[in-house]
């Protein structure tokens, strides 16, 4: 995460087609990669009427300070997988495989631009045959 933040803080994406759909735009956007805590908690609640959606799974290596930031501005605390220390199933890279696969058959999923996490997940979900626009960037 580390490197990720610090290459990607202020940058810009351009964003010339439609995510959900795939269809060209009139005019290209430039989008923010990375999104503040506020940002990110509007986004999550436009997301969650959307999708008439009740609860929201995170998936995030966020630091405590970050994450404590999300549920202030949202109001509530998401969940997330957090195995005891005692689960089998405690290592990074397991966590990273239930992340993945909680996020690909959720009934949305909302993705961080230029990740490669956000990818994958948006790639499971298409072999997991969800609809496209159930998927999407920040």
């Amino acid at each position: 995460r580390g490197d990720f933040l610090k290459h990607k803080f202020n940058a810009l994406d351009r964003v010339c087609v439609n995510e959900a759909t795939g269809a060209p735009l009139a005019q290209c956007l430039s989008l923010p990669v990375l999104r503040s805590p506020e940002e990110l908690a509007e986004i999550i609640k436009l997301k969650m009427a959307e999708f008439n959606c009740s609860a929201v799974f995170l998936a995030s290596n966020a630091n405590e300070m970050e994450r404590a930031q999300l549920e202030a501005a949202l109001g509530f605390r998401p969940f997330m997988y957090a195995p005891s220390e005692t689960s089998d199933l405690k290592s990074r890279g397991m966590m990273v495989m239930l992340d993945t696969l909680i996020c690909a058959v959720a009934h949305a999923f909302i993705g961080t631009r230029q990740s490669m996490f956000t990818f994958n997940i948006l790639e499971e979900r298409v072999m997991q045959q969800q609809e496209l626009a159930t998927g999407s960037y920040m």
